[in-house]
């Protein structure tokens, strides 16, 4: 069986082709997650800055009026 070798600080770790694709895979699934996560975050930041930029557009309309 082959196995490379990685080397880590103050150790060496071996891992087999099956072992690193696993872990390569799993990284992935997890980077997705939190690309999803961001970017329903950068949504919704952007709903509440389109609401505030009109509430206080709103504001302005008013003082105008009075």
């Amino acid at each position: 069986m082959k196995y490379i070798k990685i080397r880590i600080p103050k150790a060496t770790v071996y891992f087999t082709p099956v072992e690193i694709e696993k872990l390569l895979n799993k990284n992935i699934e997890i980077t997705n997650k939190l690309l999803t996560q961001q970017t329903e975050i950068f949504k919704e930041g952007l709903k509440r800055g389109k609401c505030f930029i009109r509430s206080s557009k709103q504001k302005i309309r008013e003082e105008r009026k009075i």
